[in-house]
């Protein structure tokens, strides 16, 4: 550069910057636009991985913040386990949303329904049986399980499980009698204490019998729509006391009433 030639002020230095970003940014938006589609998302994640990383996780935060809000605002009026259904919420849906109509729950209430629960009474070292027993457990400890629905070839594997309650604690005799279900008794279990291989002995006390559920039978709303098959009867019973058996007797004769014309076509 000459000695005459003037070197740029200083004052300048902030346009001149300026217009080089605005050179540059031209440029991109060109490069930009000639790329094809899958070029484009390329694009954009190479250049702003970081900031989208960012947005993701931001997005997943409010998510699961709204989420958390609502579970601890939301009642839960109800939980039913259905146990080794053959259907899933999206085809048992109708079921809740039946139901809480006939309850008329408000916006923050719901009726809860577990169709997670399988067991094989037939094999003890199954990991279904393992999952589900630690589930059981874990739900009683909690008071959350109210109702479980589930075949007859479980009452003993329940029994076995300290799972049901006499529902003769809980309910009158009249409140029985007007359910018009079969009862269904068994004798008391008794737990033993645990030898030195680690292994408990069960016995039944012939001296105390109670009832532990009620039988709705084979030919029942549950077979008609789907949600058991087979020869085994459908029995219901109660899991814990949870200052919500009112609403667990009404689901009984919610369930009564059901009738097939009612279920909407899946």
């Amino acid at each position: 550069m000459a000695d005459n030639e003037k070197k740029p002020g200083k004052e300048n230095e902030f346009d001149w910057l300026a217009e080089e970003k605005r050179q540059k940014r031209e440029e991109d938006r060109k490069k930009f636009k000639s790329l094809s589609f899958g070029g484009k998302l390329q694009y954009i994640w190479d250049y702003h991985k970081a900031v989208l990383i960012f947005i993701l996780a931001l997005i997943v935060t409010v998510y699961e913040g709204v989420g958390i809000i609502q579970r601890a605002n939301t009642k839960t009026l109800l939980y039913v386990a259905m146990m080794n259904t053959s259907f899933g919420p999206d085809e048992a849906g109708f079921l809740q949303k039946g139901f809480e109509e006939e309850l008329g729950t408000g916006k923050w209430e719901t009726v809860e329904f577990d169709y997670s629960i399988v067991v094989n009474p037939d094999n003890e070292l199954d990991q279904s049986n393992m999952a589900a027993q630690i589930k059981m457990i874990a739900m009683h400890d909690t008071g959350d399980l109210d109702v479980i629905v589930f075949p007859a070839y479980l009452l003993d594997w329940l029994l076995n499980q300290g799972a049901l309650m006499e529902m003769e604690d809980v309910l009158d005799k009249d409140t029985i009698a007007s359910l018009g279900l079969s009862e269904v008794r068994a004798y008391e279990r008794e737990v033993g204490k645990p030898d030195e291989n680690g292994d408990v002995e069960i016995t039944e006390n012939k001296e105390k019998e109670h009832l532990y559920a009620l039988n709705f039978g084979k030919n029942n709303i549950l077979a008609e729509t789907g949600f058991y098959f087979g020869d085994s009867d459908i029995y219901i019973g109660f899991g814990y006391d949870n200052g919500r058996i009112d609403t667990a007797v009404r689901f009984i004769e919610y369930l009564n009433d059901l009738d097939v014309s009612d279920i909407p076509v899946q």
